[in-house]
């Protein structure tokens, strides 16, 4: 199953440009309050991004087993289908032989094609799933980036590995932010799962 690819895109209203080496040098960008990102540390060090691949990894997983499961199910089947053709041939006279063949060849496929519908259909389901986790990170990204932009009051962000020197490094401010962030919802989960345990009790 092919990893997904961590790639984070912020939108405009963060005004993240990509550009060419040097180019910030330029009075265009001295011009401006930029700050910039080190895109490549934060996908190594952010929890909200480690916590994603713990989960990715855990769905990868979850599909090899599933896809063990499914093919010793198969080769099972086969078994046995083999196993009743072989006592239909016993007593043939060898007339019917063709036709058995036939039978078996096509029954086979059947059951082929059943275990390649299961593995399509579990392989789209997990797929689907780290998705919508991978966008989960992306968003939180956004939301902290767009935080720290506003705390620090600058007009736009890029690229740290585009920009030869200048620029205010927000990378830190993020990492601690979206920690920050992690934390505060840990603490309201945490809050929440003993509420519901307290209401379970009092129901007994």
């Amino acid at each position: 199953m092919r990893r997904s690819k961590l790639f984070f895109v912020i939108p405009v209203l963060i005004a993240l440009f990509i550009i060419g080496p040097g180019i910030a040098e330029s009075c265009f960008w001295g011009s401006i309050r930029f700050g910039v990102i080190d895109l490549q540390r934060i996908e190594a060090e952010a929890k909200g991004f480690a916590r994603f691949r713990e989960e990715r990894d855990r769905l990868q997983k979850e599909f090899e087993d599933f896809r063990e499961q499914v093919l010793a199910e198969h080769a099972r089947a086969i078994k046995e289908l083999a196993k009743e053709f072989t006592e239909k041939t016993g007593g043939n006279d060898g007339t019917k032989q063709p036709v058995l063949d036939r039978e078996y060849t096509r029954r086979a496929e059947q059951l082929a094609s059943q275990a390649q519908e299961k593995l399509d259909r579990k392989q789209k389901e997990i797929q689907k799933l780290i998705e919508d986790r991978e966008k989960a990170a992306r968003d939180e990204l956004q939301a902290v980036v767009e935080k720290v932009v506003e705390k620090k009051r600058v007009k736009t962000i890029l690229l740290k590995q585009h920009v030869v020197n200048g620029g205010r490094d927000l990378t830190d401010d993020i990492l601690k932010e979206w920690d920050k962030e992690l934390k505060r919802q840990e603490k309201a989960q945490s809050g929440q799962g003993k509420q519901e345990a307290k209401r379970e009790k009092e129901k007994e």
